[in-house]
């Protein structure tokens, strides 16, 4: 939220991890990028990959992006880099190791 940087820092993504298995939507309120979002289930396969438009602080036009099912990690990142990085529904992720 607030980050004016189309580049996030370089090489950066933002990892949500939850206690357990969400569908919680995500939403883009005060994000000025436009971001994608890899949703990863418990076995750390991607359900999914979904880019997400930049929303201001007028919550009453934000959409939701529904999960496409039950995650555990949501990796949001700049649009363009899960294909950059092979992130694509199927793939397998390893949260914490080192790239």
């Amino acid at each position: 939220m607030g980050i004016t940087d189309p580049n996030l820092g370089g090489p950066e993504a933002m990892v949500f991890e939850f206690p357990a298995a969400s569908s919680t939507p995500f939403w883009m309120k005060d994000t000025l990028l436009p971001l994608s979002v890899a949703w990863v289930g418990p076995d750390g396969v991607v359900l999914g990959v979904t880019d997400m438009a930049p929303c201001g602080a007028d919550t009453s036009n934000c959409p939701l992006y529904p999960p496409p099912g039950s995650y555990l990690w949501a990796i949001e990142m700049a649009q363009g880099r899960p294909q950059n990085w092979g992130i694509e529904t199927g793939a397998r992720v390893e949260i914490g190791v080192p790239c």
